[in-house]
């Protein structure tokens, strides 16, 4: 009877010992489960309105664009016969907006850009203003509150234009910067015509604005 019952434990020990052994097969774990989630974009195609109504909108579209441009006035001034400065005449402050609807490129970052702009003769149609150099001191770069990229602000430069004179960088956007709409208001006492030879009459040029895509670095 004695050897039964020892027999009979070293079998439940056994038992157990092999049991406490068998691994736990992976079909047997619980299962992890997947879902998606998703989103598409599209490029934009529509014009961006002013963030200030009361300059006109270019109506410009497509992703990278020049949404409206500043006039700059001078004034009525009497005939010199020598050269003379004219400060801008213009109230508030008139601005530059651009926008880049792009999104970032395959490395995640905006992709840049540079905006120029150029300037035809003074004219009335028949006679010119010779010499007539247009000055834009450096305007104050800002955004509106829907634009979250703050942290990069694109670079305003000063200008000096000429009619003979090639496009000139006035706002550049470097890489990692510039997504969104951006605005450059110029001070009107920065804005300077330099006129060496007047001439009666009333003269206009055309001012020419571009924005292109910053070279890749």
């Amino acid at each position: 009877m004695k050897n039964k019952i020892i027999g009979a434990m070293l079998f439940s020990t056994v038992l157990l010992s092999t049991l406490a052994a068998t691994p736990v097969f992976a079909a047997d774990a619980p299962q992890p489960a997947t879902s998606k989630g998703t989103v598409s974009f599209t490029e934009a195609t529509g014009p961006v309105d002013p963030v200030d109504p009361t300059q006109p909108g270019t109506g410009n579209t497509g992703p990278l664009t020049i949404d409206t441009v500043p006039d700059f006035a001078f004034g009525e001034h009497e005939v010199t016969g020598s050269s003379q400065k004219y400060a801008s005449t213009n109230t508030g402050a008139p601005y530059l907006q651009v926008s880049d609807r792009r999104g970032v490129g395959v490395d995640g970052q905006a992709q840049g850009w540079v905006v120029d702009v150029s300037m035809s003769e003074f004219s009335d149609g028949t006679t010119t203003l010779p010499g007539t150099e247009l000055s834009i001191g450096t305007g104050l770069v800002d955004a509106p509150d829907t634009n979250t990229n703050t942290g990069a602000l694109p670079t305003a430069s000063a200008v000096n234009l000429t009619p003979t004179t090639a496009a000139t960088t006035i706002l550049t956007a470097d890489k990692g910067k510039g997504l969104g709409t951006w605005m450059e208001a110029f001070d009107p006492a920065s804005v300077n015509l330099t006129v060496p030879q007047q001439a009666k009459g009333a003269f206009e040029s055309t001012l020419t604005w571009t924005i292109s895509a910053a070279p890749v670095e």
